[in-house]
């Protein structure tokens, strides 16, 4: 015997049956969809670099896209290196953290500035892009050097050479740099006439043209020759040194005085005093020089005053009473002859050697002895009113 059975529902059970088979069918459809978003953004152009300094650089890249998460919900993480083999896949880069992640996953950033970085020193950089669905993508990587921070060190100071009325050498000792060869750092040679005008280098940096520019920044120069100088003139030199980086160093000033070849200017004529038969003394007047208060003084003689009437036969004649002495203005002669001539000239020479001449003079000892007498009184022509008395001449 067959039995069968009959199930009967009510209208409203249906209805929430049907209900409840649709939002299963929805929420199949949604988790659908979101598996189906396996495919990574794509990336912007690449990375790019400014504002760069010796401690300091700005990072900049252009937006990805993604066919499914916007741009502006784009996230994105920055990380840097010392080696590109350390961001040579997307796996080595998303585990890099710390100190050398500068973003980690940032929604729309375009850019990031870092400080604090060393000087002259490479970095690279890789960049990871995320959607909302989690997949990433990575930027090619990219690479900066930071500029040279340090001021190249300055080599020997300046000295000078060839010192002439009007011209002088400087010379200074080659600079050294971490980074810029030596063929490659400049130097600027300026002056001025005193030390407090270029004791520091913005001073000398601010030298840019006029007499006190003398050299403008050149290449590998170590030395200079100035002219157009004024004679018996303090000048002040310094240098500033230059690397690739534009960081300078500036050599301590110094200084030098032009040459000095006016001669002195005599002063009053020689004279003489306390004259005796055996004795006598030289005086002249003090001469004066543009160039310096220190000037000495030679007294020579001779037999004859056209034996030193020119500077040259007084320098080079071999009596000398008084050699170079400073401030020397008179000189006392003893053990002289009675009744002699005498003559004198003086040259007068400055810290520079100039040499000028006081004209000769001639000075004549007394005579002390006494005449020899002639032939005796002798009378003739003798009258009651007159006579011729003669005797003989001494």
């Amino acid at each position: 015997m067959r039995v069968s059975k009959t199930f009967c529902f009510a209208p409203w059970l249906a209805l929430l049956l049907m209900l409840a088979a649709c939002d299963d069918d929805d929420e199949g459809r949604d988790v659908g969809a979101a598996s189906a978003d396996t495919a990574p953004p794509s990336a912007g152009t690449g990375l790019s670099f400014g504002d760069v300094t010796g401690s300091s650089l700005t990072v900049r890249w252009d937006a990805a896209s993604d066919d499914r998460t916007p741009q502006t919900a784009l996230a994105y993480k920055l990380v840097w290196a010392r080696t590109a083999s350390e961001l040579d896949s997307l796996e080595k880069v998303d585990a890099i953290a710390g100190a050398q992640r500068v973003l980690d996953y940032e929604p729309s950033a375009l850019s990031r500035t870092l400080t604090g970085l060393d000087g002259a020193t490479r970095y690279f950089f890789a960049l990871v892009v995320r959607d909302e669905a989690l997949n990433k993508a990575l930027y090619p990587v990219g690479s900066v050097s930071t500029l040279d921070g340090a001021a190249p060190v300055a080599g020997e100071p300046l000295s000078f050479t060839n010192v002439a009325a009007t011209s002088v050498t400087v010379i200074w000792g080659a600079a050294s740099d971490g980074t810029t060869p030596s063929e490659g750092l400049e130097y600027k040679l300026v002056r001025a006439s005193d030390e407090s005008a270029l004791d520091t280098l913005d001073e000398v940096r601010a030298i840019e043209g006029g007499p006190e520019l003398v050299q403008p920044f050149t290449w590998n120069v170590t030395s200079v020759d100035v002219s157009g100088l004024s004679t018996s003139t303090r000048y002040v030199f310094a240098v500033v040194v230059r690397d690739a980086q534009g960081n300078q160093a500036l050599y301590p000033a110094s200084s030098i005085t032009t040459a000095d070849v006016t001669p002195p200017t005599p002063g009053s004529a020689i004279t003489f005093s306390g004259v005796t038969a055996s004795s006598l003394t030289v005086s002249w007047g003090a001469a004066t020089d543009a160039a310096t208060d220190k000037l000495a003084y030679k007294l020579v003689r001779a037999d004859d005053a056209s034996q030193i009437d020119t500077l040259e036969e007084a320098d080079a004649i071999a009596s000398v009473v008084a050699d170079f002495s400073e401030g020397l203005l008179s000189a006392e002669l003893t053990e002289l002859t009675s009744s002699s001539a005498y003559a004198f000239a003086v040259v007068v020479r400055d810290e520079s050697d100039n040499r000028a001449l006081y004209a000769p003079a001639t000075g004549r000892t007394l005579d002390t002895s006494s005449p020899t007498a002639g032939s005796a009184i002798s009378f003739s022509q003798v009258t009651a009113t007159g006579m011729t008395v003669c005797w003989g001449a001494g």
